[in-house]
């Protein structure tokens, strides 16, 4: 009996045709299965990112409104700190004059003289004089 050698190629080569159709169907699966996940997983981290950079502009915001309250307060203070200055100087310089005028008041020891320097002063006796 003689082997058809023919027929058993053809048969082989449907049937590696056919074992290649269905692993590649297979392998195309697994492919598309994984295309698709990391897809997911690049929207997810795109997503991710966008929430991130979101959260990092609404922070900005806030220390700016921040930064703008304590540069507001600073200009508070620095009025505030002038006017104490001035009136620092100002009482300063009330405490000179009152200086000058204490060194120019000379007290006589003698009751005649003071009692002169009353009476040019319109503060004289307490007694009047008929």
């Amino acid at each position: 009996m003689k082997i058809p050698w023919k027929w058993i190629i053809i048969v082989a080569a449907i049937i590696g045709i056919a074992l290649y159709l269905y692993f590649s169907g297979k392998s195309a699966g697994d492919w598309k299965a994984k295309f698709e996940q990391i897809k997911a997983e690049e929207a997810q981290a795109v997503k991710d990112k966008d929430t991130w950079i979101k959260t990092c502009e609404d922070e900005i915001k806030a220390d700016q409104v921040k930064i703008d309250q304590i540069e507001k307060e600073k200009s508070g203070l620095r009025v505030m700190a002038a006017q104490s200055d001035a009136k620092v100087a100002q009482r300063e310089k009330t405490i000179e004059d009152l200086k000058k005028k204490l060194r120019e008041i000379t007290v006589s020891s003698d009751p005649d003289v003071i009692i002169s320097d009353l009476n040019k002063r319109g503060l004289g006796s307490i007694h009047r004089k008929p």
